[in-house]
């Protein structure tokens, strides 16, 4: 048996699992209003109290004191892994931070942020990739196309995940009706299913 394996699916899952515990306190929080978050990272309109800030494993991190800053100037967020924000660091001076998934951090442009925010498709040449071809390997320049993410749906000037609704922004009532009849039926075949095992 093979026992150089140092990583282990459940704690991974765990920890993951355990984040989105903690962030959904800030999700629920109605005196916050939140602009993007992910499993272990969130942008909101105000800093959060003190006693949540700090090097603990239990705290958040204000990623922008290390630059001598409190805000972000002005942030662009166009998927999920896919942002870009602005800020003065303590000498006035305007910076840029990005992050692509996929393309290494800063590498993009706060404009092809804004060009992807206005439904434009901005094209990226990325340098020194791996490239396989003809059952031989070399590192070449690649140019890809990245755009902004459509896995979310806009409905009353918000985003949600295409699997989540919030019946409050749903004005007819066939509506709540049909998405409720179909979330039964769910519910009837899973129930089925638990039975038949």
């Amino acid at each position: 048996m093979n026992k150089d394996v140092k990583s282990n699916v459940a704690i991974s899952a765990a920890v993951t699992a355990y984040a989105r515990i903690e962030m959904i306190k800030f999700k629920t929080d109605p005196s916050y209003n939140i602009f993007y978050t992910d499993t272990d990272s969130i942008f909101i309109n105000k800093p959060l109290p003190d006693y949540l800030i700090g090097d603990g494993l239990d705290l958040m991190k204000n990623e922008l004191k290390k630059y001598g800053c409190q805000f972000i100037e002005r942030a662009i967020f166009v998927g999920n892994k896919k942002y870009a924000y602005q800020f003065k660091n303590m000498n006035g001076i305007l910076e840029t931070r990005t992050n692509f998934s996929g393309i290494k951090r800063n590498f993009l442009t706060f404009y092809q942020f804004e060009n992807m925010a206005n439904g434009n498709i901005e094209k990226v040449k990325l340098p020194n990739v791996f490239n396989f071809k003809s059952l031989s390997i070399s590192i070449d320049d690649r140019i890809i196309q990245i755009k902004k993410s459509e896995s979310k749906i806009l409905l009353n000037n918000k985003y949600y995940p295409k699997h989540i609704i919030d019946f409050n922004d749903f004005n007819d009532s066939n509506k709540i009706k049909k998405v409720y009849n179909n979330f039964m039926n769910l519910i009837k075949k899973y129930i089925k299913i638990i039975i038949k095992k």
